[in-house]
């Protein structure tokens, strides 16, 4: 499950630290990315001279990578003097740029300075569309061309939340047209969050075909597949594979290049940033300013709740 994947997650943010504290003698970088090998290194190199080798920020947490993309922007706006155009929040043509049916030197050339995908943005095409079209790349066992572009051609960057954060993040976030799953609560006369967070955790418990499904799906089908993958799912393993397993997901997990915890370790993320990427000063922000008084909080809940 999602608490111990990101167990498992943490066990390697440790072992960043230590490879941070004790890498005197690599090159490149002086700080050693995650597991390093000699592809890594590699195209980190070319990322750190040109930018030919393009960033691709895996954003997978909700609000947890708000703060990223806001300094990935910072980086090459302000820092690089780099265009940085993008679309929709933070993204770009990722799904082209990984089929290869866009080269990276056009979209750099056309102001597209980093990669930013988001596929939960979508709520009705994640988790299954999405499988169907990254199997090529995920699963380790492909022999599809696709698979080799992506692993050998971008600097992937991944950040990682605590899995009950980003659940209540996914449960308070509120957007018009891809999730809201308290208005819904709302239009069903259901106005303490914390009932509609019991509505919510019923559906995770029944699945799509309970009435609990069925209660969210009449006024929003979205809002009900949002709740079984992001609330409740294994939202950071239905990203990294093709098929939901723990097993795929770890394996494409050591393909990162940068794995940050922002919340958890921001003065570390900052280094890291700073050494393997090689970004100037990188400042990681210490609160979170989405949070206010009215969000469920994870002190709301119960040990019932939690469990």
């Amino acid at each position: 499950n999602d608490v111990h994947f990101q167990g498992f997650v943490h066990m390697l943010l440790l072992h960043l630290m230590l490879l941070l504290s004790a890498a005197v003698s690599v090159s490149l970088p002086l700080c050693s990315p995650l597991l390093p090998d000699a592809a890594k290194l590699r195209l980190l190199q070319l990322h750190r001279s040109n930018d030919s080798a393009p960033l691709t920020l895996w954003r997978v947490q909700k609000s947890g990578t708000t703060s990223m993309c806001a300094m990935v922007v910072y980086e090459y706006r302000v820092v690089r003097k780099l265009p940085a155009i993008f679309s929709g929040m933070c993204g770009s043509q990722w799904k082209e740029l990984f089929q290869g049916k866009l080269l990276w030197k056009d979209a750099h050339d056309a102001g597209v300075s980093f990669i930013g995908l988001e596929p939960a943005a979508k709520p009705n095409w994640f988790p299954d569309a999405y499988h169907a079209f990254a199997a090529p790349y995920l699963n380790p066992d492909s022999p599809a061309e696709m698979h080799a572009h992506v692993w050998q051609n971008f600097v992937h960057l991944l950040v990682v939340r605590h899995p009950f954060e980003r659940a209540m993040s996914a449960f308070n976030f509120r957007h018009e047209f891809q999730h809201n799953v308290i208005d819904v609560c709302h239009k069903h006369n259901v106005t303490s969050r914390l009932k509609c967070f019991e509505r919510c955790l019923d559906l995770c418990m029944g699945g799509r075909s309970s009435r609990h499904y069925d209660w969210f799906a009449e006024l929003a089908p979205a809002q009900a597949n949002m709740v079984g993958s992001q609330i409740c799912g294994n939202f950071l393993t239905q990203h990294l594979s093709h098929n939901s397993t723990l097993s795929v997901a770890m394996t494409n997990l050591r393909r990162f290049s940068l794995i940050l915890d922002l919340a958890s370790h921001p003065i570390l993320s900052s280094e890291l940033l700073s050494c393997v990427l090689k970004w100037d000063n990188p400042i990681v922000p210490i609160s979170n300013r989405n949070i206010d008084s009215k969000q469920l909080q994870l002190s709301d809940l119960s040990v019932d709740h939690l469990q």
